[in-house]
Parts: C-alpha cells; structure tokens; sequence
C-alpha cells in the first residue's frame, strides 16, 4: 500500500493561438465536407427517385400490356377486362379463375353453335338458349 507524501500543484501557462487557429480551420473543412456530402446525398436521392419512377414506369407498362393481351384472349376491350378484374377483386375471385370460366364458356358455346348436342343439353339445362348466348358479347355472358 503507497503512501500519501503530499500534493504537486502545477500552473501551465500557454500561448493558445495557435491552437484556436488550428481548431478554426478544422471547423472550416468539417463544415465543407459537410456540405459536400449533403450535396451528394441529394444528388444519390434523386437519382433514386428517378430509378423508383422508371421502374414503376415499367411495372404500369407491363401491366398494361397484359391486360391488353388477356382480354384479346376473351375478345373483350381492356376496359371490360379491368371492370371484371376489379369485381373479380373484390368477391375474393382469382382473375384467372374467371378468365378460365370465360374460355370454357365459350368452347362450350362453340360446340353447341356447331350442333354439337351434349353441348346444347348443357345450355338447355340451364334454361338458356344457344341462339341467345351467341348474339352477346363473350363479357355479357357473365
């Protein structure tokens, strides 16, 4: 165990200007770097913001031209296409499911229109008649 001898007091004095001038310096370049970052950061930010919008650009496009192809498919315009799709939607109903019950609705419709019979007992089953069925719109079936 030490033992307390006594106290050393000491006085420095210094010529601090240097050192204040050293410090504003360093201030000076922590502040322009600062600004150049921030300066970088906004121009990375924009140039996020325009890949986000192209790619958002591409995502519609490619929707669009899905919808256009799908409802060529049923030989329905694209309007009826999104308006079954939105009611599709919102019942809770997969949009294939009812593009499936479209295509099969009309091969059947096809084969009754050429005579086949098992086809047109399916319609007269239903109470619906064939002549009928063929005069409206494949969407209007529906």
């Amino acid at each position: 165990m030490a033992k307390k001898a006594g106290t050393l007091a000491i006085a420095l004095t210094a010529n601090s200007t240097l050192f204040d001038r050293a410090l504003v310096r360093a201030e000076r370049r922590i502040n322009s770097f600062a600004a150049a970052a921030k300066k970088d950061f906004t121009a990375i930010g924009a140039a996020m913001g325009a890949h986000y919008l192209i790619g958002a650009g591409k995502t519609m496009i490619d929707e669009l031209d899905q919808i256009g192809k799908r409802s060529d498919v049923l030989g329905i315009s694209t309007e009826r296409y999104q308006m079954l799709s939105a009611a599709a939607t919102h019942t809770g109903v997969a949009m294939g499911d009812v593009e499936s019950a479209m295509i099969r609705m009309n091969n059947v419709l096809a084969k009754a229109a050429v005579g086949d019979q098992k086809a047109i007992s399916s319609f007269n089953l239903l109470g619906l008649e064939v002549e009928k069925l063929r005069s409206m719109r494949p969407d209007e079936l529906f």
